[in-house]
């Protein structure tokens, strides 16, 4: 009895490069040829936005027992937690164990996240109150994201010259902007 798989199940890879799958003879000794199809389904990515789909018949033959597809992961500019999507081996020939027959692949996330304030300098006149905005900078998010707003102490100290806060601020995946006073 012949066994292919893959070996590793799991494989990482930036966004925006290429990862090679590889599934090979795991035990036996091929005598003539073995035929699997490779094919990839989505989990957290999706194909085509996050990767390029894979569908096609990978042939074992005993002077070619290991078989390696590349296979290209899209860079999308938006920060978002690593995302994962498998590949799963089928036989479309009998006689032929598939173990391990899935394979994980994890797109590791590169773009970072700005997120500050709309201005530098903040002015006001005493006994009124100032609009602090917070805005992202550089991306769109793709999941709620929260930071902490809090004031310090410079020529101005709290509680006498100003009401100090210290809020968690969230943003939806849409927001771009939130301010308070």
């Amino acid at each position: 009895s012949i066994t292919v798989g893959f070996q590793p199940v799991t494989y990482s890879v930036e966004e925006g490069l290429t990862v090679e799958v590889c599934a090979h003879t795991i035990s036996g000794t091929l005598e003539i040829n073995a035929i699997a199809t490779l094919s990839s389904s989505n989990g957290d990515a999706e194909a085509p936005l996050d990767f390029l789909e894979v569908s096609e018949d990978l042939t074992f033959t005993p002077t070619e027992p290991r078989q390696c597809r590349n296979v290209s992961t899209e860079q999308d500019g938006d920060s978002e937690n690593d995302e994962v999507f498998q590949f799963r081996l089928s036989t479309i020939q009998s006689g032929v164990n598939l173990e391990p027959d899935t394979a994980t692949v994890v797109i590791l996330d590169d773009d970072s996240l700005m997120i500050g304030f709309e201005q530098t300098t903040y002015s006001v006149e005493e006994g009124l109150q100032v609009e602090v905005c917070v805005i992202v900078i550089n991306s769109t998010l793709s999941r709620e994201t929260v930071v902490t707003l809090s004031s310090s102490d410079n020529d101005a100290e709290a509680p006498g010259d100003y009401a100090a806060i210290a809020e968690d601020l969230t943003f939806s995946a849409s927001e771009t902007r939130i301010c308070r006073n």
